[in-house]
């Protein structure tokens, strides 16, 4: 069954805003290939620690698998 939100266009912005900044993060990532075989591979994401804290908290609702990753990074930041 689908329903209906209806939602203030302020309430609304501030939402897509926010959503749109992780899904652009996540987006913008770099694959690297740290041993050089393409089969291993991670995925680099540059953000700042506010950014990442957003990321954490989707990572929580939505792909639980992913948060400690995200964890990590807040918890020993690698400067660049």
């Amino acid at each position: 069954m689908k329903i209906l939100v209806n939602m203030p266009p302020e309430n609304y912005d501030a939402f897509l805003n926010k959503l749109s900044a992780a899904y652009a993060l996540l987006k913008n990532g770099i694959v690297v290939h740290p041993s050089g075989a393409t089969q291993d591979r991670l995925i680099q994401i540059v953000c700042d620690v506010g950014e990442a804290e957003m990321l954490l908290y989707c990572a929580r609702q939505f792909c639980p698998e992913a948060a400690s990753q995200f964890e990590e990074a807040i918890n020993r930041p690698q400067p660049l």
